[in-house]
């Protein structure tokens, strides 16, 4: 199908050596043991919907090498036991979205060499796995959103949330509600990084690793038996040459709790407000121009700072 494209789209696709044509592909599936491929190359202006109801269905959709690129899979009613995989290589402008409504879901989406790239996954129910992965890209935006809804206990359990970025000004973001043993890791390497991640959960884990230079981490956390790690690195020597730039944050609120933060480098800042019983924060920051607030309210607490 060709359409009509302006001047900064044909230039774009000139750039990318596409040629100037638009390619879209729209699947409907409903019933059980369904199975839906798609795979999308050397086009412009590229978009793919799959949607599925029923039973043990598993999407596919694989695009490269595209500009203008946009891949849906939905899966609705009372889906279970189902499978989601988006990849999109070598392409500007891509957009990746997978909803799921249903019982052990997985899903996950790659994006490698994309600039302008964003990818989100919805999954309301039990089990679900989510992973969205982002290589040496720039401008790349990846959300999780686990949010089961119902209160602490009427819905979702076991969760587990990964985003792995690498690349140049990364926003990812992860909130899981009503979970039970969730997890939530969150992977950031490159420059200009910023992570947030929210959850309401028993037994959880929550996690924030980045490298790199000017670097933002928010754990925002309710429950029991609830861990949040933060550790950042860096300084200087990335694409822009900065000279660091470290904040975290973590808030908890519940019953035996467990926060640290772990900065090397420059600028660092570091926030730890907690309240409830048995809780344990741990500071640790090495470099230079360290600041430190921490709030613990509640009884059986402990705190650790450590600045060189």
């Amino acid at each position: 199908m060709k359409r009509n494209l302006s001047t900064l789209a044909l230039a774009l696709f000139t750039a990318y050596g596409l040629p100037a044509m638009a390619a879209e592909s729209y699947v409907n599936q409903g019933g059980s043991g369904n199975d839906a491929v798609v795979n999308q190359s050397n086009t412009a202006a590229t978009v793919s919907t799959v949607n599925q109801y029923g039973q043990d269905n598993k999407a596919v959709v694989n695009q490269s090498n595209n500009a203008f690129v946009s891949a849906t899979i939905t899966e609705t009613s009372s889906a279970k036991g189902n499978t989601s995989e988006i990849t999109q290589k070598h392409s500007g402008f891509a957009t990746a979205e997978i909803t799921h409504s249903g019982d052990h879901n997985k899903s996950w989406v790659l994006q490698e060499r994309v600039v302008g790239a964003e990818a989100s996954i919805g999954q309301k129910g039990d089990h679900n796995q989510a992973n969205i992965l982002q290589r040496d890209g720039a401008g790349l935006v990846a959300t999780i959103n686990a949010n089961q809804g119902g209160g602490w206990f009427n819905s979702g359990s076991h969760n587990k949330a990964s985003i792995d970025q690498t690349g140049k000004n990364q926003l990812a973001s992860i909130e899981q509600h009503g979970s039970i043993h969730s997890s939530a890791s969150v992977l950031q390497t490159g420059s200009n990084h910023e992570a947030d991640v929210d959850q309401r959960t028993v037994n959880g884990d929550a996690s924030v690793t980045q490298s790199g230079n000017n670097q933002y981490a928010s754990v925002d956390q309710a429950g029991v038996n609830v861990k949040a790690r933060v550790t950042q690195s860096g300084g200087g020597g990335g694409w822009f040459d900065f000279n660091g730039g470290h904040e975290a944050k973590i808030i908890q609120t519940g019953l035996n709790l467990d926060a640290t933060v772990t900065q090397s480098g420059k600028n660092q800042y570091a926030k730890l407000t907690q309240a409830g019983a048995f809780l344990k924060a741990t500071v640790t920051q090495s470099g230079a121009n360290h600041i430190s607030v921490n709030h613990q309210t509640g009884f059986g607490n402990t705190l650790t700072v450590t600045q060189n």
